[in-house]
């Protein structure tokens, strides 16, 4: 049961880096063809565009300031502490 809890609390921290990293990212290489930019823009655009989809229907969307990947972080940590909370 540890193993999977463990698991678990790895996997979703690995996916809260990746989303960091990638608006820390967008600050520092301008360039979206860079490597690094979109390695992290393929692994994390599957969690981030559902969040910006939704935040644009609500009036939240479409501004200079993105903020869809704050909303994935809550959404992440909000889903893991319900997963962790039934294990």
């Amino acid at each position: 049961m540890w193993t999977i809890r463990a698991s678990i609390d790895y996997f979703f921290n690995v996916l809260t880096y990746l989303i960091v990293a990638r608006a820390i990212s967008t600050w520092i290489f301008t360039n979206p063809y860079n490597n690094i930019s979109r390695i992290l823009y393929q692994l994390t655009e599957p969690i981030i565009a559902p969040f910006r989809s939704l935040l644009s229907r609500i009036g939240l969307g479409g501004s200079h300031i993105d903020f869809s990947p704050l909303a994935a972080l809550w959404g992440l940590m909000f889903i893991k502490s319900i997963l962790l909370s039934l294990i």
